[in-house]
């Protein structure tokens, strides 16, 4: 009895593994392309966090003129 308790763990682990591998083998490339994804999402958060400390660097540099109500209309034709 213990001989066909053994050769059904082996048959059932071949299954096993062989669907573990079937099923790696049907989702790699969906992995492969959300890591190449996330890396790429990476590289883009980089650039808008490097273009934003250089945007408040040049607005530190060169401040906006204030604005003042007594300077000329921007419509002189209203009278």
């Amino acid at each position: 009895m213990e001989q066909k308790y053994v050769i059904a763990l082996i048959v059932g682990l071949i299954i096993y593994f062989g669907a573990v591998s079937g099923v790696y083998l049907i989702y790699k490339p969906n992995l492969d392309y959300q890591r190449n994804r996330r890396k790429k999402l990476k590289e883009e958060r980089q650039k808008a966090l490097e273009m934003a400390r250089k945007a408040k660097a040049f607005q530190k540099e060169h401040p906006a003129p204030e604005s003042s109500e007594e300077s000329a209309p921007e419509n002189p034709d209203n009278k």
